[in-house]
């Protein structure tokens, strides 16, 4: 009796490709050689006719034919990563003669769920091409969401303003964009007690001048990156005014012009309207001096973070969404309580390396938490299995 195919094949009377699907019929006895349910039987065994036993039996369900070989699947393919867990799984396994191994991943790829196949997916990271005039394109790799604005404003000479939690990737974010535009970078992070010596420099007793970073930036081009902006002394942001609304600014052992190439970014916590429940001590920063910058509040990028953290450790899943969970809630509800992706990364590597879940959710996820908020915490978002 004819029954749907289930694998592609070729027809024995016809030769012609047999499609999932279409009607088919087999026999045993020759190998397990199919035909179209409306060719002619190959065989000459011509149709079976049923036993004249009154006893019924219960029908069993014809053997599957043989699939053919397997092609390959192309690296970096959902299928090709379906193909790498598989022989994970089965590494060591010895199978009997009978077991067909084509057949056995045919099996196990259609029992992969739609949830498993997203998971894969997600796994590979996000490609930015970045076109440039005067030097071959570049590619990005790993960009966060909000990268094309970021390349957008820095190609155009802007200088840029990027607020947001720690370790969501602002300061990776820049660098990356720096590094796409042919761009130097220089980074400088900024205290309370630094002094404006820290940008323009000094002269020694000896006379000699000694050159900063800053220095470098704005004479021969490259993007300056002051991380903890709202974390600073105003005599600097003074500094950076008359830098940036000027075009000119003095050493001390000279005057010179801003670099075409020169762009500022200044990395923040805050949204430089001063101290909240999470940075109590940041300083609110004067509105002349925002006005200087375009203000991107650089968000988490939580599918980047999925598809880093299944880098490090592909069964925690579940792990990261409780992670990202927490993180939403203590947002919320203005929790005194930080779970950023670095803090995720390092949990879900740190499972990979056998370390004990219940030690390193106090150790990297609830260690800024205190005891009743912690209580709090693991009652509303109980940690997973």
């Amino acid at each position: 009796m004819p029954f749907p195919a289930r694998y592609k094949g070729t027809c024995a009377t016809c030769h012609n490709p047999i499609n999932v699907g279409d009607l088919i019929t087999w026999s045993r006895r020759h190998r397990g050689r199919v035909w179209h349910g409306t060719c002619a039987d190959p065989t000459g065994e011509g149709t079976p006719t049923p036993s004249p036993t009154p006893k019924v039996e219960p029908e069993s369900k014809p053997d599957a034919p043989e699939a053919p070989e397997r092609t390959p699947a192309a690296p970096g393919s959902i299928d090709a990563l379906i193909d790498a867990r598989i022989d994970e799984r089965l590494a060591g396994f010895e199978p009997s003669a009978a077991i067909d191994e084509t057949k056995v991943r045919a099996i196990a790829a259609e029992a992969l769920d739609s949830r498993v196949r997203t998971a894969i997916d997600k796994s590979r990271l996000v490609t930015i091409k970045v076109e440039r005039k005067d030097a071959p394109d570049v590619e990005v790799t790993g960009a966060h969401v909000q990268m094309p604005d970021l390349l957008y404003w820095l190609g155009k000479g802007k200088h840029v303003i990027l607020t947001g939690a720690p370790g969501a990737g602002k300061s990776h974010a820049v660098v990356q964009a720096a590094e796409a535009l042919g761009r130097g970078v220089y980074v400088e992070s900024l205290a309370p007690t630094d002094t404006r010596s820290l940008l323009i420099g000094f002269k020694g007793p000896d006379g000699a001048y000694h050159r900063t970073r800053f220095r470098d930036a704005v004479e021969h081009g490259g993007v300056l990156v002051l991380e903890e902006g709202d974390n600073t002394a105003s005599s600097l942001l003074v500094t950076l005014n008359v830098l940036l609304a000027n075009g000119h600014i003095s050493f001390p052992d000279t005057s010179i012009k801003v670099h075409a190439d020169f762009v500022c970014a200044v990395l923040m916590n805050t949204s430089g309207r001063g101290g909240d429940v999470l940075y109590p001590e940041r300083r609110p920063i004067d509105v002349a001096f925002l006005n200087r910058f375009v203000v991107i509040e650089w968000k988490t990028d939580n599918e980047l973070e999925r598809r880093i953290a299944l880098a490090y450790n592909p069964d925690a899943g579940r792990f990261i969404e409780w992670c990202q969970s927490l993180r939403t809630w203590a947002r919320d509800n203005r929790k005194r309580l930080l779970v950023t992706p670095r803090q995720t990364f390092t949990f879900c590597e740190a499972l990979a390396d056998g370390r004990p879940l219940s030690s390193l959710v106090d150790q990297v996820i609830l260690c800024t938490a205190d005891p009743d908020l912690r209580r709090e915490a693991l009652a509303a978002f109980p940690v997973p299995k």
